[in-house]
């Protein structure tokens, strides 16, 4: 991957992972200082916001990494989606 290429995807990602880092902040806030039913929601929204970004992160990764032809970080990339998805199946079922 070129310096230019990897300048180009990390800013594509800087303002999407910004995001969701505020986000989830606001959501933990409400969480802790909402009424019963809003502060779970706020809660289970938090959490799933920060489990989701970096998976996301990766896929999209994935994707720009494939156009470049850089195959080598897309197999790396994947191999990490796969030891996730299989420590996800395997909380599932135990």
């Amino acid at each position: 991957m070129t310096d230019r290429s990897s300048g180009r995807a990390i800013r594509r990602l800087s303002p999407a992972m910004r995001w969701a880092t505020y986000t989830a902040w606001g959501l933990a806030l409400v969480a802790t200082v909402a009424p019963t039913d809003w502060s779970t929601l706020a809660g289970v929204l938090a959490l799933v916001l920060i489990i989701a970004a970096p998976i996301l992160r990766v896929l999209l990764l994935v994707v720009s990494w494939w156009t470049e032809k850089d195959f080598r970080f897309v197999m790396v990339a994947l191999l990490l989606l796969a030891v996730i998805a299989s420590g996800a199946i395997i909380a599932l079922i135990t």
